[in-house]
């Protein structure tokens, strides 16, 4: 009974080892559902602010370089930076660029206000990173961008983003 008990255990260590070292994929990461809400605020059902980087509100001209990597945009701990905050409304500018990998245009949704940070470009000297939902045309899968307000970038393309 003893040698049994020895050999379950050991299975068990080897099972929650190997499933510890195992990180999940990419994508399961990056479509999940955003934290916990702070604030929002909303008009006719969607959140504010919403649109399409097809629309003909202004968007950035200059080129933006991509990210290398794969948890810019896609973490808290990782932002797109598109401050400062007085700076005629970049962030939306920002989304406005954006396309899809083969340059599909792409419908935007601020859903939260999260995670607070740290800023010396606020006058309280804390920021709120927002949360963007974003679908590239023809896809079911949204997926959720950081995005702060505060700290200036320059902002670049999350991996999976071209510009417009």
């Amino acid at each position: 009974m003893h040698y049994a008990h020895q050999i379950l255990v050991t299975a068990i260590t080897a099972t929650l080892t190997l499933a510890a070292c195992q990180s999940p994929p990419i994508s399961s990461a990056l479509t999940g559902e955003p934290p916990q809400v702070l604030s929002v605020v909303k008009r006719d059902g969607k959140g504010l602010p919403n649109g399409r980087s097809d629309s003909a509100e202004p968007f950035i001209q200059e080129i933006m370089v991509s990210s290398t990597d794969s948890q810019y945009g896609y973490t808290r701990e990782k932002p797109i930076k598109t401050g400062p905050r007085s700076s005629a409304k970049l962030h939306i500018r920002y989304l406005n660029s954006l396309r899809g990998p083969s340059g599909e245009p792409v419908e935007y949704e601020r859903r939260t206000s999260c995670c607070e940070f740290a800023t010396t470009n606020s006058d309280m000297g804390r920021g709120l990173l927002d949360v963007y939902r974003v679908r590239v045309d023809g896809s079911s899968k949204d997926v959720f961008l950081y995005l702060n307000m505060y700290d200036p970038g320059p902002p670049q393309l999350p991996m999976g983003f071209t510009q417009r």
